[in-house]
């Protein structure tokens, strides 16, 4: 049975089919339909939880949904104003009517919300995992993050990182997440996850007692395959690539590289969630190929990542 929603969120089960489905004992993992609607999410939980500051987020998406707020939706913004004294009430309406749409249809994109909370204050810096690249699935790519700087209203500095990749390739040897040699050129993305290498410990993890949170933000999108073209079949990923893709490579020792020890994609995973304050899982069906391609990969998801504590329900109507 799906846990109540709190009352100012309400509004979220009609407009975004908002449902609770953690277990009691863990914070709250949140799921909904549209992306962009985890701005109010976000902003509600920082208050009920007494943290004012920006969150780090680490994001599961195929897409980078960072396109550069509309001057309208800028304005709609300074209207509503930014940090802790922004309403809940304001913030839906600013979901439902003001984010990016398209001109043929007139249904929002989902594709502005990362810069509009990182304007409304709510969001600091940002690592993406599984999102498409040119050459993401050409075999000779080789693995890397990308890197882009946004400058809100405020003058505030924003990073945002990019990894086609998930966290099990990235904590292989010599790979972003384990590389001490290029330290200087990762180490702004180590602070944005809280992650750090010990000298003292010889090892790598995360930081305890961090200055800013991380939540944990996911698009099912991420778990999906894309193949053709005309038409474009999307399928949902097989237990094969949960396993291997993003929850296996378990490390094991290797003698002279002891920082890289005992940290695989799983271990790594269960860490960023247990730090997280909230978890939010966007269905986003029409990018998954339909709501029962959605429902399968939430499900595998629940296995394979949440151990089989969340409470889905059979079925859901979106």
């Amino acid at each position: 049975m799906c846990l109540e929603i709190p009352r100012e969120l309400s509004k979220m089960e009609t407009l975004d089919k908002l449902i609770k489905i953690s277990p009691r004992t863990r914070q709250p993992i949140l799921l909904h339909k549209n992306h962009r609607w985890v701005i109010p999410l976000i902003a509600f939980y920082k208050k009920k939880l007494k943290m004012p500051e920006p969150w780090n987020l680490v994001v599961f998406d195929y897409h980078k949904d960072t396109i550069d707020p509309s001057d309208s939706l800028l304005q709609e913004i300074s209207n509503l104003g930014s940090g802790s004294n922004t309403s809940i009430s304001g913030l839906i309406r600013l979901c439902e009517n003001e984010f990016r749409k398209d001109p043929r249809t007139g249904i929002p994109l989902n594709d502005d919300w990362v810069k509009a909370g990182m304007e409304l204050g709510l969001i600091g810096n940002v690592v993406f995992f599984g999102v498409c690249h040119n050459n993401c699935y050409e075999e000779s790519a080789p693995i890397d993050i990308t890197c882009e700087e946004y400058v809100d209203m405020n003058s505030v500095n924003h990073l945002i990182h990019y990894s086609s990749e998930f966290p099990a390739d990235l904590l292989d040897e010599n790979q972003p997440m384990m590389d001490l040699y290029r330290r200087k050129d990762y180490e702004v993305l180590w602070e944005t996850i809280n992650w750090e290498y010990s000298s003292e410990r010889k090892c790598f993890g995360f930081v305890e007692n961090p200055k800013r949170p991380v939540m944990v933000d996911i698009d099912l999108d991420a778990f999906v395959a894309h193949w053709g073209t005309q038409p474009q079949y999307i399928l949902p990923w097989s237990e094969t690539i949960f396993r291997d893709k993003s929850f296996g490579r378990e490390r094991s020792e290797k003698a002279g590289q002891n920082f890289a020890t005992e940290w695989g994609g799983k271990r790594f995973l269960d860490e960023l969630l247990k730090r997280s304050p909230i978890v939010t899982i966007a269905l986003e069906p029409e990018c998954c190929g339909g709501i029962e391609n959605s429902l399968f990969t939430l499900r595998m998801l629940n296995r394979f990542l949440f151990d089989s504590n969340l409470s889905i329900p059979e079925s859901l109507s979106v």
